[in-house]
């Protein structure tokens, strides 16, 4: 079951062309691309595997998220899932728990 939408990466390397050729269109050489992360190989950044920015905006308890899970929105094909993380109570992992879950799937160390 694919849980990320596979025309994303077609997305971004269609993307990455358009900005290479505006580099190129404003006299520079076109090597330019987006910044990659890979989350398996180092899991923090700057100490954080949530940046803070993302914690302090829709973190535990703030009103973003109490937002989107409020069940007086109009129902819809996800209003289930929104009852039940309202329900469960919605929450950030910290960032430890977070680590040792993206460690854990490091398949280079299963292999």
């Amino acid at each position: 079951q694919e849980t990320f939408p596979g025309w994303h990466r077609a997305y971004l390397i269609a993307f990455e062309q358009s900005l290479r050729d505006a580099d190129r269109a404003l006299g520079n050489d076109g090597h330019i691309g987006l910044p990659y992360w890979d989350v398996l190989a180092r899991p923090e950044l700057n100490g954080q595997v949530v940046p803070s920015i993302v914690k302090e905006h829709f973190g535990n308890g703030t009103a973003v998220p109490r937002a989107l899970l409020d069940e007086s929105l109009p129902p819809g094909g996800a209003a289930h899932q929104r009852k039940r993380l309202w329900d469960e109570g919605y929450a950030i992992a910290d960032d430890a728990d977070l680590k040792r879950t993206i460690e854990s799937q490091r398949l280079p160390e299963k292999i």
